[in-house]
This record gives structure tokens, sequence and C-alpha cells, in this order.
């Protein structure tokens, strides 16, 4: 009998709660964003609204979940949902949430919870409904509810140039894991420093990298060389050029990857356009590029990455490009 109930006792146990451990295990870093995330929530904050912004594969995802499990942890009502799984159109999303926090509508939730909080992942997959968002739903929800969104593209103009929702919202920018943090996702993967050393050059901190590049290297499957997994490249590329909704702006992100900077000029050379001023505007809104002396810096690695990716996708397209930025810089 003893035996039986101990058996049960683990059977109990779900699926989600075993995959839920086996993730806090592995999260690593991101103090920053924790103690963020404290001050978000404290009683006398005046945010409503943290917008956590970063490119793809730079552990957004991650980061939600860690900080769902912590907000369970402190007692508070937590709701989750994936926006990128929900059909971005109001009924949609009304259903959704009232699904995913058990009552008839998501509004009776807060209502009757005294420090409700929802985590939104993938929210640019809502970009279409954001008028909706700000103008008549969120409006409508308790003031106690405290929203945390992740997000690829930072928060538009119109939150932006709104007094009240500018004074509610608060916006991080969300960068690669530092070196200390990198290496010590490494070894809780059973990874070697030797193996260490090789890798963390390569991901630059990205952990979508760190841990596509620790699956093949513990499969036995170098990162360079003629050899390298072809999988863990394709995966990277798609997951960084996701962003691109059009065969223009797909180009655009080649271009940057040719040069170390990039310019609305040297851009619409570079593409052979009379005018590339839309195409700089989409990429200077991109969160994998940076701000440069002298107009935009790619992500080390998302230049890496597509780099490697163009000859054999898109072949004698560095040449043209290239070409484009020689001609531009002679003139």
């Amino acid at each position: 009998m003893k035996g039986r109930a101990t058996r049960l006792r683990l059977d109990s146990t779900t699926l989600a709660d075993r995959i839920g451990a086996v993730r806090a295990q592995a999260f690593v870093g991101r103090e920053a964003e924790h103690d963020v995330f404290e001050r978000f929530i404290a009683a006398d904050s005046p945010h409503a609204l943290w917008f956590v912004v970063g490119a793809g594969g730079v552990g957004k995802s991650a980061l939600l979940e860690a900080l769902y499990q912590r907000a369970l942890a402190r007692g508070l009502d937590a709701v989750r949902i994936n926006a990128g799984a929900i059909a971005p159109n109001p009924p949609a999303v009304r259903h959704a949430l009232a699904r995913a926090s058990g009552r008839d509508t998501f509004e009776a939730f807060c209502l009757a919870r005294e420090r409700p909080i929802l985590f939104i992942d993938t929210f640019d997959a809502w970009q279409a409904l954001e008028p909706w968002l700000y103008q008549d739903f969120l409006p409508e929800l308790p003031g106690s509810l405290k929203i945390v969104l992740a997000t690829r593209a930072a928060p538009g103009l119109e939150w932006r140039t709104d007094e009240g929702w500018r004074a509610l919202m608060r916006v991080s920018q969300l960068g690669p894991l530092d070196d200390a943090a990198s290496a010590e996702y490494l070894r809780l993967r059973g990874l070697a420093p030797t193996q260490q050393a090789q890798l963390l050059p390569f991901a630059h901190g990205m952990p979508l990298a760190l841990a596509m590049g620790a699956d093949a290297m513990l499969a036995g499957q170098p990162l360079d060389g003629e050899h390298a997994d072809s999988d863990v490249f394709e995966t990277l590329t798609e997951s960084f050029t996701r962003d691109a909704r059009s065969a223009e702006q797909h180009e655009a992100l080649q271009a940057c990857a040719v040069v170390r900077e990039m310019n609305e000029g040297l851009l619409a050379a570079m593409l052979r356009r009379d005018d590339a001023g839309e195409l700089f505007a989409w990429l200077r809104g991109l969160s994998l590029m940076a701000p440069g002396e002298h107009g935009l810096v790619l992500h080390e690695l998302v230049r890496d990455i597509l780099m490697r990716d163009m000859p054999r996708r898109y072949p004698q397209r560095y040449e043209a490009l290239a070409q484009g930025a020689f001609d531009w810089t002679v003139d």
C-alpha cells in the first residue's frame, strides 16, 4: 500500500508541472528584469503596462514564463496567453482571455481578484488590433490590473503620444545574455569548458543560439566549417527574419548584413531604388537593429547568420549588394 500511495502522488504531478520545473532550472540571468518586475507589481507603482521588447531568439518567452512563475509564487492571480495562437479580432481575444482566466469574462476575473496580472507573449501578432486595444478594450478593465507584454515591436506612435497611456507604460529593451549567464546556461546543459569557449563567440549571448548550439554540440555536430549542422542556421535565420513580411524587407535586412552601418541613402543605392524611406523606417523599428554613429547597426549574430544563409539561398545577391554599397561610397 505504501508503494502504491507513493506512485499515486507522483502521478498527480502534471506534465505542465514537470515542464515548468525543467524550464525554471534552465533559466539564467535577467536579474535586472526581475528587479523591474518587483517594482512594476508594487502597490505604489504608477505603471499598468510593461512592454518587454526584443529581437527573435533573445529570450522574451523564457523571461515571460519565469516572471509568470514568480507571480504565482508570490500569490498573485496570474493569467498567461500567447497572442500568436489567437486570431487578431476582438471576439477571439475576449474568448481566449475568458477561457484562460476560467471565468465568463476576463473583466469578471479581474474584479474578483485583488492583484490580477496578465502576461501576453508574442504581442506583436496583435499589431492590427492595437487601436481597439488602447481605445476600447483595455480602458474597460479594472485599474488594479497589471499587464506584461513580450513583443518584437516597440509600442506604436499612438501609445507613445497619448499622455494617458504614456504615463501608465514602461518599456524595456531585452538584450542578449552577458557572458557569465551564457556560460552558466551552457554549464547547466552539460557542456565542457572547451565546448563553452567554442560556442560563446558563436551565440553572442542570444538564448536561442545558445540552446540550438548546445543541442548540436551535445550531438557531436560542429558549428563551423562545411560539416556544420545546417538545421541550426536555418532555424536561426527563420527566427531572425520573421519580421520581414515581403521580399523587399528581407533584402533590406540582407543589405544591413553586408555593411557595418546602414543609412537611408546607402540602403537606396544597395537596393537600386530611388527612395528607401519606408524600408529604412521599418528597419529602424526592428529590435535587432541598434543606432550607430551614422545610421543603423545590425546585431552581430543576425549578421553572421544572414551572411551564411545568403550565398546558399540567394546566389549572387551579396555581390550585387556589395557593388551597390561600393558605388554609393565612390559617389
